[in-house]
């Protein structure tokens, strides 16, 4: 899960092929989102990650993105990535004066 509070991101590229190889920012020409259920959780063609804003009210998320063929523009598949954003947590432990 990713922290609410603070935000972050994580690659959604990692497990996508173009032409049965990795896909990367090279091989993929056009990069877009297509749907977000959660305000504050995007995805990030530059980069091809999702991006939890700072700020993110905790719960489960499903984003939609498409990546095209840098090779063949109109070859083009959309995936979804379903997530956490993570539960903010204290924890207060007793003191014993000494």
């Amino acid at each position: 899960p990713i922290n609410g509070v603070t935000g972050g991101s994580t690659s959604v590229l990692v497990n996508d092929l173009v032409d049965g190889a990795a896909a990367t920012l090279a091989n993929t020409v056009s990069r877009t989102q297509v749907s977000s259920n959660k305000a504050g959780v995007t995805f990030d063609p530059a980069t091809g990650n999702i991006v939890v804003a700072a700020g993110t009210t905790a719960g489960g998320y499903s984003v939609v993105y498409q990546i095209c063929n840098a090779a063949a523009p109109s070859v083009c598949d959309t995936a979804t990535v379903t997530g956490t954003v993570a539960v903010n947590t204290i924890d207060a432990v007793d003191d014993t004066p000494t």
